[in-house]
């Protein structure tokens, strides 16, 4: 059925619009008198329509109709676009008029590969002028949404966050990538800078990213920072290490801007409280932050990051600490998969999740069968500081075997004995280790049959950094 127009012969009350100025400038592209009648013939067609047995095409009419009538609540920002007059590559916009000028499209960085001379020269010209920025203005100049002083602080703590451990991570990468150069044959500055800007995960765009390993590249040439041959290629891989390094460099640096100066103190404050691995790299840190290139990326890269969390784009700080109870009431256990029991020429039961008790309970699977229960947790890779398991059981005969177990990633961290019968026992693990997957066992052995669910798994604790991956 065709839509039925009783179409009245309608005119606009121009009386109305008197009281709008078709000369003074707003927001809109249209004037505000061509808004108001635009509007106004708009729903009085609307209103005016029987809209009865409507096909698809006509619905998506109606629909139409609101819709334009909506955009024209919205303001419309008419933009200009010029090229910047010190980076060609760079696109700019402007929204007032050409008063001031924002960053749209870097074209110079849009490939992680460099394919000619014209990649290197944009990329060194970039990093030269935002460096001479640095040191003619500093801060300030440079990067000043992450000077502290306003309501904005508490975005820039999650940005200053995720900053240092992607530059933690592109000074491990960088040396690694340096190594492999010199063994593969050696490569020009930018085509390792793509290289690293490509392994060190972020959210930050391919053009921040590769500047930061310049640079970091760039000053490892030029200070040759003899601390890092110290550490084997496996340690720079050490994440653990890493993001104790991250995190002992946000706690001295939060709720306050990260000066140059404010960074290097950081960095030493951290050798000395640190051990290992992290300390080393404290130290290499340090001196690379001490040199205006590297600490200019790091500016570049917190000032991204401030623009990506106003944008709710970033994750949460990986050194903030979180904590997950299970089995408390809430039915989350059931995030956990049941496997089967890890001697299956002792018992093939699977055991089971008491939804109503809010437990894993095992099962007895019969004669001089042993019995437990076993589970397995999944998720994204995740910096792990504790492990709680709390389980019961009932043996029938002593055994010189543990009762409750934590695997983390497959490797057994803790284990414990509690004999005939325990209830309520905790067994527990702490470190700092980033992991994809715990694994829980409690375990009795029994020497005849029944049925009984005797081991039981009563609550879990997980506590790790980060967001909470459950």
């Amino acid at each position: 059925m065709t839509i039925k127009r009783d179409w009245i012969a309608t005119t606009i009350d121009y009386g109305e619009l008197v009281a709008y100025d078709d000369t003074v400038a707003n927001p809109h592209c249209l004037t505000e008198r061509q808004i108001a009648i635009l509007k106004a013939a708009l729903e009085r067609y609307y209103w005016a329509t029987r809209w009865d047995n409507l096909t698809v095409a006509e619905s998506e009419l109606k629909l139409e109709i609101a819709a334009i009538d909506y955009a024209l609540e919205v303001p419309c920002m008419p933009a200009i676009f010029r090229q910047n007059e010190f980076n060609r590559c760079l696109l700019e916009a402007s929204y007032d008029g050409g008063f001031t000028w924002e960053p749209v499209f870097d074209f110079s960085l849009c490939s992680p590969v460099a394919t000619g001379a014209s990649f290197q020269f944009d990329l060194e010209t970039r990093f030269e002028n935002i460096v001479n920025i640095y040191q003619a203005d500093g801060l300030a100049g440079l990067a000043p949404d992450i000077i502290y002083g306003d309501a904005d602080d508490g975005l820039r703590d999650n940005a200053i966050c995720y900053a240092i451990h992607r530059f933690v991570d592109t000074v491990c990468e960088a040396e690694i990538a340096r190594r492999d150069a010199i063994i593969s044959g050696a490569r020009g500055l930018v085509d390792l800078a793509a290289t690293i800007s490509l392994v060190v995960v972020s959210a930050l765009s391919l053009g921040t990213a590769v500047i930061i390993a310049f640079a970091v590249s760039a000053v490892l040439q030029k200070v040759a920072l003899s601390v890092l041959g110290s550490l084997v290629t496996d340690d720079l891989r050490d994440t653990a290490a890493r993001q104790e390094l991250a995190c002992c460099l946000y706690d001295e640096l939060k709720s306050d801007t990260p000066s140059q100066a404010a960074m290097v103190t950081a960095a030493g404050v951290c050798e000395a409280s640190l051990t290992g691995t992290a300390s080393v790299l404290a130290d290499a840190v340090g001196q690379l932050l001490a040199e205006d290139e590297a600490y200019v990326a790091f500016a570049q890269a917190a000032s991204e990051a401030m623009s990506l969390e106003r944008l709710e784009a970033l994750p949460g700080c990986e050194c903030d600490t979180w904590e997950h109870l299970f089995l408390n009431g809430d039915g989350d256990g059931a995030l956990w998969t049941i496997l089967p029991y890890d001697n299956p020429a002792s018992n093939q039961c699977e055991g089971t999740y008491n939804a109503g008790a809010d437990r894993f309970d095992g099962c007895n699977a019969g004669s001089g069968f042993a019995h437990a229960i076993y589970v397995r947790i999944d998720f994204t890779t995740t910096v792990i500081t504790e492990v709680w398991l709390t389980g019961s059981g009932h043996e029938t005969r002593s055994s010189a075997s543990d009762n409750q177990f934590i695997y983390i990633d497959g490797d057994l961290v803790a284990s414990d004995n509690f004999d005939i019968d325990w209830a309520d026992e905790i067994t527990s693990w702490a470190g700092n280790r980033a992991a994809t997957s715990i694994r829980l066992k409690v375990a009795s052995a029994v020497n005849g049959g029944g049925g009984t669910p005797d081991s039981r798994i009563t609550q879990i604790i997980i506590r790790g950094k980060g967001s909470d991956p459950f």
